[in-house]
C-alpha cells in the first residue's frame, strides 16, 4: 500500500494525505516555539521574582538588624540616663550640681560626694566663686 491514498486505522481519525501531515507537522512546530518562547518568558519572570524576593529577605534582614540596634541603644540610654544633681542652698540662693554630674568627684586631693560637698561650706565657696561647671545656680 504506498501512495497518497487515506489510511484507515480503527478508532482514530488518520490525516489523509502527505500535505495534511505537513500541515499537522507544521502547526505542532509553531506550537512548540509559542510554548518554548512562553517558557523563556516565564523563565525570566521567575528570576526577577526570584531577585525581588532576594532584595526584599535582604532589606528585612537591614530592618530587623537596625530595630535591634535601636533597642540595644534605647536600653541603653535607659540604663545611662543622666543622674539628676542634688539641689541646696548657699548664702541664701539656690544651687544645684547640673544633671549628669559624678554623684562623687576629686576634689582638693579628696573623693568628694556631692552631698559631702553640700555640707562643706569652704569646699562650696571654692567650687561656686571658682564657677565649677558641676554647679548652676538655679
Amino acid at each position: 500500500m504506498s501512495g497518497k491514498g487515506n489510511v484507515v486505522v480503527p478508532g482514530q481519525s488518520v490525516p489523509a494525505s502527505q500535505e495534511q501531515l505537513e500541515a499537522q507537522e507544521k502547526e505542532l512546530q509553531k506550537k512548540e516555539n509559542l510554548l518554548t518562547q512562553k517558557e523563556a518568558e516565564l523563565t525570566l519572570k521567575e528570576a526577577t521574582l526570584n531577585k525581588k524576593e532576594e532584595d526584599l529577605n535582604e532589606r528585612e534582614l537591614q530592618i530587623e538588624k537596625k530595630e535591634h540596634l535601636i533597642a540595644k541603644a534605647e536600653k541603653k540610654s535607659d540604663r545611662k540616663a543622666p543622674r539628676k544633681g542634688l539641689d541646696f542652698s548657699f548664702r541664701g540662693e539656690e544651687y544645684h550640681f547640673v544633671d549628669g554630674a559624678p554623684e562623687s568627684f576629686r576634689f582638693e586631693g579628696k573623693v568628694w560626694s556631692q552631698k559631702e560637698i553640700i555640707e562643706d561650706e569652704e569646699a562650696l565657696v571654692m567650687l561656686i566663686g571658682g564657677k565649677s561647671s558641676l554647679i548652676e545656680k538655679k
